[in-house]
């Protein structure tokens, strides 16, 4: 009877963990392709799957590290009372009999679900903002600045200027020149014969022995009785137009404008792709963290589109969008627009490249993470407060009606306000963002040293923060 009851959960186990050792195997595959360093048999991976699974790893690592936080966020929000007073009323019932498990479960409790779903979310949320920007970057238009660069590069490939045509003669002459002398001289001074199959090493070999031959002008002249061969010098006005070429080449691309119109559009576009797959995740986890319903949420989905249908899943998903729409826009725009800032001052033409070397990449690729957490927090507070008190009033008082979902939204906003002031918009405030700013510190950090690691197993393009839609 136990062994029936069990098989229909062995099921979505056994699918989890199937799916865990297919992913170990890939890995561990190409860890082992990367470490015997085989590049013919290098395993090259999409953008967008790298894109995913630098989403998926970034969104799991922080649900795994920071989930007792965010229960006690959600105690918070949901019983009106300070984190302080939340925190004492645990560390009561654990001081009780076998009170330290009981407080372990509610602070744990639907973290299994969550993790698994969360695969889902976080993949979903960086490879949409990520195609979406692509996307905005070839359908906005060009900046005038951005033309004239472009132009200009173009002109420098398919320009050659009569003082390069001299230049290009007077190169071939000294690669003849040297190749006649290797072989005039045979063996070298080392003992060796000098190659006469390659001019390059010919040229290699006459530069070593020390021998200096001035280039004539006069490609039929003969070499010089002394032997001396003097190479080509390169003027200090050719050295300045070079570097002036390089910083032009560095810029050529969409202008820092563009880039960041491109980052708002797709933040947009992005936040609503996750939150049409994170909110049944959130509503119940939230039950759960609040003590509703079991840990178990896979159970409780399914227990809950049998009795109410598959609608249930997304009830509440206006007052959810309320708040993650804010949240999501501002995270992925501060974050991405801190990328393209940061990327701009790295290059050496920026007058604050020195103050970009003063850290390590990681700190900073840490620093901009923080930042992206703590605006979200501040700009979707309020939000977030009224959303959790809608989600733990429990299915049976939630509709699937639009307009009721908007309305209930703003009465318990209204509600909330009128028993406790604006303060009470921002109740778990403290506790949230201890939990959201280190949360996104870790999911951007993992996202960046994801798609580093994956770098030389993406097709194309290296893809890295602010440059992932590129």
């Amino acid at each position: 009877m136990n062994g029936a009851s069990n098989a229909p959960m062995r099921r979505p186990r056994a699918i989890v963990v199937a799916g865990i050792g297919v992913g170990t195997v890939a890995t561990a595959s190409v860890l082992h392709a990367r470490s015997k360093g085989e590049e013919k048999k290098r395993i090259l991976l999409p953008r967008p799957l790298v894109d995913a699974i630098s989403g998926a790893v970034g969104e799991l690592g922080q649900i795994l590290i920071l989930y007792p936080v965010e229960a006690i966020k959600i105690r918070c929000q949901r019983e009106n009372k300070s984190a302080v007073h939340i925190v004492a009323q645990l560390a009561q019932n654990a001081s009780q009999p076998g009170g330290v498990s009981t407080v372990l479960r509610m602070l744990y409790s639907g973290i299994g679900a969550s993790a698994l779903f969360s695969v889902a979310v976080g993949s979903v949320h960086w490879l949409s903002f990520c195609a979406a920007k692509r996307a905005a970057l070839d359908l906005l238009p060009d900046e005038p600045s951005d033309k004239k660069k472009k132009g200009s590069a173009l002109q420098k490939q398919v320009e050659v200027s009569p003082s390069a045509q001299i230049k290009g003669s007077s190169s071939s002459s000294v690669v003849a020149e040297a190749s006649a002398f290797a072989a005039i001289n045979g063996p070298s001074a080392s003992g060796h014969a000098a190659p006469s199959t390659s001019t390059s090493s010919s040229v290699e070999s006459a530069k070593t022995c020390g021998i200096i031959h001035q280039a004539s002008s006069n490609a039929s002249s003969s070499l010089p009785v002394s032997g001396q061969v003097l190479l080509p010098e390169t003027s200090e006005s050719e050295v300045r137009s070079k570097n002036s070429d390089d910083k032009e080449q560095e810029d050529v691309g969409p202008g820092l404008s563009k880039r960041m119109t491109a980052n708002l559009i797709a933040a947009a576009l992005g936040a609503l792709a996750t939150a049409l797959v994170e909110s049944p995740v959130e509503l119940f986890r939230h039950q759960a963290q609040a003590g509703l319903i079991s840990g178990n949420l896979i159970k409780e989905m399914a227990t809950s589109v049998r009795n109410h249908g598959p609608g249930s899943l997304w009830y509440g998903f206006l007052p959810f969008l309320m708040e993650a729409f804010p949240y999501d826009v501002s995270e992925l725009g501060t974050y991405s627009q801190l990328r393209e800032l940061h990327n701009e001052a790295c290059k050496p033409s920026s007058r604050h490249h020195a103050m970009t070397t003063m850290l390590p990449a990681d700190a900073w690729d840490a620093a901009m993470g923080a930042a992206a957490g703590a605006a979200a927090v501040l700009v979707s507070m309020p939000c977030d407060v009224v959303k959790t008190h809608v989600q733990t009033q429990g299915v049976g008082q939630l509709s699937a009606s639009p307009a009721a979902q908007v309305a209930l939204f703003l009465a318990t906003g209204r509600t909330l306000v009128q028993q406790g002031g604006l303060a009470a918009l921002f109740v778990g405030v403290i506790p949230r963002l201890l939990q959201q700013v280190p949360s996104s510190t870790i999911c951007w950090y993992s996202v960046e040293a994801c798609q580093k690691a994956l770098q030389p197993y993406t097709d194309g393009a290296p893809a890295s923060g602010g440059d992932a839609g590129h």
